[in-house]
């Protein structure tokens, strides 16, 4: 698979997780209203922002680098709170959807 595939803007659509595989779509997709929704954007450049929403409602970002290689996608936090999230295999990636399958 092409790492083209996966750059974007994606938001987590929880209600279209199955198994162990997250469902991010395109942000620009209308999505049903939620108490929040993770919004993770992969960049060209091997740089990422990942948002998720916090205990108060209010969001919270962090940022790193990620690798893919075809089919795994590791991303690297950056920062004091740094931890590694491993996605075991990029089950489907169109353009309007990207569906992560994660490790356990």
């Amino acid at each position: 698979m092409s790492h083209a595939r996966i750059v974007g803007d994606w938001v987590h659509a929880h209600e279209r997780d199955h198994d162990d595989v997250r469902v991010f779509v395109d942000a620009r997709q209308p999505l049903p209203p939620s108490r929040g929704r993770r919004r993770l954007s992969l960049h060209t450049d091997g740089t990422f922002v990942d948002q998720q929403p916090g205990a108060d409602d209010r969001s919270s970002a962090s940022s790193g680098t990620y690798q893919f290689d075809g089919g795994r996608l590791v991303l690297h936090q950056q920062g004091g709170n740094a931890a590694t999230i491993v996605y075991e295999a990029v089950v489907a990636a169109d353009g309007s959807c990207l569906d992560l399958k994660r490790s356990r």
